[in-house]
């Protein structure tokens, strides 16, 4: 009789996992075989601990094999069975579910690079075999990341030997290779190869503009000299003429005078000129300038883009502060934690929340009008500490990440629209950039119940409202249209929860439109900038797909994200800036990550009668790629009214959570499937 067989008819053979694997080894190992009897001799285990223990270890289809053995249904209670084939079944799914959402970004990489994957061959014995389902996963993202490295090489290569056109100088030749080779190193591998395909030309800007550090040939120069060039006093190095501005460029000699100004004269006027022009160049407003023992600071209105979240204007509503050092060894007053940008005339003097602006780089970048800005941003960038990268996400325009797919009117006189947009997805910036763009428009805060004259009103915080608060906000706009000639043009944007409300109150007065999830090619594009500006690099290219992806459209939740990423790069004192995939997981698995997704898109949903419950039986009866009819929902949850199942589907869709179509309802795509399940999920268990 063969050893298995021996186990099998062993009854203790169902008290541990070690000797239930034992009976399916390939092979005869008399000492393995011995060593799982003993662990099960030694600590026998209840029937719920078992199964726990192969679910855990991912051993799917011998946990169910154990469920359907005679020897161990004779020993379990009937109850107990049906529990933990419900536990096996949830663990399978909540497998499958991560493997799907690894390979999902594996696939999108492979196909662009023409390699070929059958995604059943790792799903399915993922399905019986997690460690299986894992293997085949690393197997295929080894083949992938391989194909990526020698497209990368390749794109090395081509632009090594990419010679220098007549046209361009050798400045312009140099900025425009040292821009490719920055897109390479951050995974924009697209935008690089079309940019060497296109070539260096003086007709056109270079195809890839993503900021580089400023290159400064003349650092050992003294400064007073340097700024001389600049006005052709002294023995000028050839070539220096391509770091001149042109003289139509009233900022830069700005800047220019009032350098040699404080050359001849270090007073305080002088020194206020200075970092005022800096600011023009900057294209900052001073809010105000102080001056103190420390020196002279200057507190500008914004050093944002959009991406750039740390000098966010909401961010800092009294001002960023420029300092020019004093005489006296001492800093300005700043609140305690807050950053100062310091103006840097000669060698930088690191110290706590101080970023250095320096003179050389201003220097560099001077003559490069339409982007010296950018470029000298992505300089403060790379310095923040990557703790304070992102910390905090504000209602700002200036920072918004601008959406190619809004309807071409958004505003129309004719008829009111109601915009409705998933918490995170950007509605009250929105509102706050059209009200920028429009002079004549006004952003109303609903729970303030006046609505102004205005030619356009821009109406948020409805979420916030009572259905009679509601109410009363639709007559006051009807009234302001009405009343008001010509009509005032009305955008309501609201989360999916209000959208319900305002059609009770008023029926047919609204057009709705809804703000799709991000794609995810502007979500790849969004992750590769926002970690981009503070100067962290992905290692595999591909890492900024698996970003997108774990975002599910989701702009916020990507913020978070890449947030919880920098804090981790922080956390383990890298000095170089880059990351691989398995920091990406490991900020996936962030608990102050997913806390922050809870709280986006879990939390708001608890007040919802029935939300949780219509979203926990998808999770439990919808299998991956195989999703559930409607009536098959309402049977899961117990409710039989048509309208009271669809009205939370809608909910749970607008929320991003759900994909429905004409087969059925599952979970969207992406994280936010991922994290449906472990919000779902009976007990507590770690973000996944």
């Amino acid at each position: 009789m063969k050893l298995a067989d021996l186990l099998a008819a062993w009854p203790l053979t169902r008290q541990g996992p070690e000797s239930w694997l034992a009976v399916f080894a390939d092979g005869e190992d008399a000492h393995a075989v011995i060593r799982a009897c003993g662990a099960t001799l030694a600590r026998p285990m209840g029937h719920a601990d078992v199964i726990g223990a192969l679910v855990q270890q991912g051993e799917f289809e011998l946990a169910t094999l154990l469920l359907q053995d005679e020897v161990f249904l004779a020993q379990a209670e009937a109850p107990l069975v049906k529990d933990l084939e419900s536990q096996v079944e949830r663990a399978t799914a909540a497998a499958v579910e991560e493997l799907r959402g690894t390979l999902a970004g594996l696939l999108e990489r492979a196909q662009r690079l023409g390699v070929r994957v059958e995604a059943e061959a790792i799903l399915k014995p993922g399905s019986r075999r997690l460690r299986e389902g894992r293997s085949r996963l690393k197997a295929l993202e080894k083949q992938v990341t391989e194909a990526e490295f020698k497209q990368v090489r390749d794109l090395e290569r081509r632009l090594a030997e990419t010679a220098c056109p007549p046209a361009l100088n050798g400045q312009m030749f140099e900025e425009w290779k040292a821009s490719v080779a920055q897109a390479l190193r951050l995974g924009a591998i697209e935008a690089a190869a079309a940019a060497i395909e296109a070539g260096p030309s003086a007709d056109r800007p270079p195809a890839v503009s993503v900021p580089t550090p400023p290159i400064w040939p003349y650092s050992r120069e003294p400064l007073d000299g340097v700024v001389g060039w600049f006005f052709g006093n002294g023995l000028i190095p050839p070539g220096f003429e391509r770091h001149v501005p042109e003289a139509s460029d009233e900022a830069a000699w700005k800047l220019l005078k009032a350098l040699k100004a404080v050359g001849e004269k270090d007073s305080e006027p002088e020194r206020a000129a200075l970092l005022q022009a800096l600011a023009a160049v900057l294209e900052c407003e001073v809010l105000r300038t102080e001056a103190s023992a420390a020196g002279t600071v200057i507190h500008v209105d914004d050093l944002s883009a959009p991406g750039f979240h740390a000098f966010g204007r909401r961010r800092w509503p009294k001002g960023i502060p420029l300092w020019l050092p004093g005489q006296a060894q001492a800093s300005p007053a700043v609140p305690a934690g807050e950053l100062v940008v310091r103006v840097v005339l000669g060698p930088p003097d690191p110290a706590d929340n101080t970023l250095h602006l320096r003179l050389q780089d201003v220097f560099a970048v001077l003559h490069d009008r339409t982007r010296r800005r950018s470029r000298l941003l992505a300089q403060l960038g790379r310095q923040l500490p990557l703790d304070r990268a992102f910390d905090t996400v504000m209602v700002d325009e200036s920072t918004r990440w601008e959406r190619q797919d809004l309807p071409g009117e958004l505003l129309l006189a004719e008829q009111p629209t109601l915009l409705v947009a998933a918490p995170g997805m950007g509605k009250s910036t929105l509102l706050a950039e059209l009200a920028a763009q429009s002079p004549e428009a006004a952003i109303v805060e609903a729970s303030k119940g006046e609505v102004p004259q205005a030619r356009v009103l821009l109406i948020d915080g409805v979420d916030r409202l009572s259905a009679d608060a509601v109410r009363g906000m639709t007559r006051e706009l009807h009234w302001a249209r009405t009343s008001q000639h010509p009509a005032p043009a009305v955008l309501v944007a609201v989360r999916p929860e209000a959208r319900e409300m305002i059609e009770r109150s008023a029926a047919g007065m609204f057009r709705v439109i809804e703000l799709p999830p991000r794609s995810a090619a502007s979500l790849r594009e969004q992750a590769r900038v926002m970690l981009g500006w503070v100067g962290i690099e992905a290692e595999v290219p591909g890492s900024y797909d698996r970003l997108a992806f774990l975002a599910s459209g989701n702009p916020t939740l990507l913020f978070h994200l890449c947030r919880a990423l920098a804090v981790l790069l922080a956390g383990a004192g890298r000095r170089r800036r880059r990351f691989e995939p398995a920091h990406v997981e490991q900020a996936w698995q962030d608990s102050t990550f997913s806390q922050a997704a809870r709280e986006l898109l879990w939390a708001p949903l608890q007040s919802h009668e029935g939300a949780a419950e219509v979203l926990r039986a998808i999770v439990e009866f919808a299998e991956p790629g195989k999703p559930l009819s409607r009536e098959d929902l309402a049977w899961a949850v117990g409710r039989g009214e048509a309208a009271w199942v669809e009205s939370r589907v809608r909910l749970l869709r607008g929320y991003g959570l759900l994909r429905v179509t004409e087969e059925g309802i599952g979970l969207a795509p992406g994280g936010v499937a991922l994290l449906a399940r472990a919000w779902t999920a009976p007990a507590t268990t770690p973000n996944t």
